[in-house]
């Protein structure tokens, strides 16, 4: 399993990857309390347009967890990009956040997908 962590403290973010035949396998997770929040599924297919390639997605989550608000986008962006299906669970708890704190929190994550991606770019 591979893991990338960014941030510090409560502002702390991993992303947990597991290769599977088929797919691939992520877990999101950080803050003050890591916990099952939102589970997304993502499967490649070409865009309705015809131009290009798109996913689609599958979403649970809990009621009163906002955590597919980062899943969903993620995951969209990792089944287009890499075109493999993908699940990925997500749970970032932030007690009290605020806005700048959630910014940060969207930030890392968005910073850990450009990694992953870049990671495969190289790796082909």
């Amino acid at each position: 399993m591979n893991e990338f962590t960014v941030g510090d403290g409560r502002y702390q973010v991993t992303l947990k990857l597991e290769e599977i035949p088929g797919g691939l396998w992520a877990g999101l997770f950080g803050g003050d309390l890591s916990h099952v929040g939102a589970v997304v599924l993502a499967n490649p297919r070409s865009s309705l347009s015809g131009e290009g390639e798109s996913c689609d997605l599958w979403t649970l989550h809990l009621p009163g967890h906002l955590d597919h608000l980062v899943a969903e986008p993620m995951a969209r962006r990792l089944c287009t990009e890499l075109q493999i299906p993908i699940s990925l669970t997500v749970g970032i708890h932030l007690d009290n956040a605020t806005q700048q704190e959630i910014e940060l929190m969207s930030d890392h994550c968005e910073t850990l997908t450009e990694m992953l991606l870049e990671i495969r770019r190289t790796q082909v």
